[in-house]
């Protein structure tokens, strides 16, 4: 179940908070162009996820981070 941690980023904060907060620190480009890194760099390990990830008898599906894939960058500013 480690895996779902890099993943946090996604589910556990709250995407309106986290880009009101960075603005408010007045990025400069090269802080914008390491946000932007981060999520394509997200994406890109999203998309290389195994269709399922056994986990003992049970095989946990991945569709869900094709969801969250697809919804990355519909930020709202």
């Amino acid at each position: 179940m480690e895996i779902f941690t890099r993943y946090n980023a996604l589910w556990q904060r709250d995407r309106d908070e986290e880009l009101k907060e960075f603005l408010s620190k007045d990025p400069r480009i090269s802080e914008f162009e390491a946000k932007i890194k981060f999520y394509e760099n997200l994406a890109l390990d999203i998309n290389s996820q195994q269709e399922f990830i056994p986990v003992g008898p049970l095989a946990i599906f991945t569709g869900i981070f094709l969801f969250l894939k697809k919804n990355l960058y519909q930020i709202n500013i």
